[in-house]
């Protein structure tokens, strides 16, 4: 598996008074990448309990989604691109929500839009921190006057967040209970649009598997196709989208148009019937990578989107490091067969040394390095009974 770093995008025009940043804290620059993989498995995470309701990634509401789709925006307001967005988004009568920075909201030149989409039905803003930062790296404090400076600056416009969107989806669980505590709901995605990268990466309309892992090969030049076939897997979903690039701004009416014609309604994210779970704050609990699974009824993708049970366990291929899910077993990139890495739990607290999942055993392998670069190494971890080398 081929990991990426962190890609900087322009920096946003400097603060105003409007709402100013408690000081002493560090600025960090919005990013144009949605999500970096925040807890790479080696990373050392609280042993106890499993908690599936602890990512800022995951969707709360399962497939299928009854042909529901919602559009979200992140990382604005951009004067010009945000601006072109809600043109089109009129043009369609289409609702979005606009995950919207604190920093960017107090700059002048975006409150004249800022208003407008308050003042339009279709529109609602959203709470996407103040600066872009990974909230999991910061002070409990740091924590929350990202998410409250936020809230006072959008106070300031006459509307409240419904929705906060943790940057990069980096979460941890004490981060998602800060949330729900001042009344809002955590919104992940089903589907990753990976906007930012056709947008940012090389050369615009493509993005290279090389560049984020997880476009398939077949997708490295259609956005567009890569975004509908996950649509229809999910027979709905909630799209991420950024508000902050052209090229985005330049897809968006052929998206709809093609969204539309393959029959699917476009709804806010406070449709009950759509999303209940997710306006309830009460995710759905899915199975991640090296948790038990049912292959008969296999819900493994819907997390993980190239996940999918096997032999009873959720796996990912995987050179070198595999995501972590917060609230979960940590997990390990396995040798399998001398050939491959699969994505596995390691044995610890949360799964009772594999105890919860039926049909494994704990066994020590190797790391799959691949080419990777990472290091080697040998743990103990839970895999089904049928693997042998």
């Amino acid at each position: 598996m081929l990991w990426i770093a962190l890609l900087a995008c322009a920096e946003p025009p400097p603060p105003v008074a409007r709402n100013p940043r408690t000081a002493g804290d560090p600025p960090v620059h919005p990013d144009s990448r949605p999500h970096a993989d925040p807890q790479p498995a080696d990373s050392p995470v609280d042993q106890g309990v499993r908690r599936w309701d602890c990512s800022g990634i995951d969707p709360a509401d399962p497939a299928p989604l009854g042909g529901k789709v919602a559009l979200t925006f992140d990382d604005g307001p951009h004067a010009v691109h945000t601006a072109a967005i809600i043109d089109v988004l009129r043009g369609h009568d289409a609702p979005a929500t606009f995950f919207a920075l604190g920093e960017r909201l107090s700059d002048p030149s975006t409150w004249p839009l800022v208003d407008e989409i308050v003042a339009d039905p279709l529109l609602s803003l959203a709470n996407h921190s103040w600066d872009h930062a990974n909230l999991t790296s910061l002070s409990s404090g740091g924590v929350a006057a990202e998410i409250d400076d936020t809230n006072e600056i959008i106070a300031t416009f006459g509307t409240q967040a419904e929705f906060f969107r943790f940057p990069y989806g980096a979460s941890d669980c004490d981060d998602v209970d800060s949330i729900a505590e001042r009344g809002m709901r955590v919104a992940g995605w089903h589907i990753d649009t990976a906007d930012w990268c056709y947008a940012a990466v090389g050369t615009p309309g493509s993005c290279r598997t090389a560049d984020y892992w997880r476009i398939p090969s077949a997708y490295e030049d259609d956005m567009l196709g890569f975004t509908l076939e996950q649509v229809h897997r999910f027979d709905g979903g909630v799209i991420l989208l950024h508000d902050i690039h052209s090229y985005t701004t330049s897809i968006l009416d052929t998206l709809i148009l093609m969204l539309q014609a393959d029959g699917f309604d476009l709804v806010s994210l406070t449709d009950l019937d759509a999303f209940p779970l997710l306006n309830a704050g009460t995710p759905a609990d899915l199975p991640y990578l090296g948790e038990a699974c049912d292959a008969q009824d296999d819900q493994c993708w819907q997390i993980e989107y190239l996940s999918w049970c096997e032999q009873g366990v959720c796996v990912l291929p995987c050179e070198g490091l595999c995501s972590d899910r917060p609230g979960a077993a940590t997990t390990f990139c396995a040798t399998v067969g001398g050939t491959e890495g699969l994505c596995v739990a390691r044995a610890e607290d949360r799964n009772d040394d594999c105890a919860t999942l039926p049909e494994t055993s704990t066994e020590t392998r190797a790391r799959w390095v691949g080419t990777s670069g990472a290091a080697h190494e040998t743990v103990d971890v839970c895999i089904p009974d049928t693997w042998t080398d």
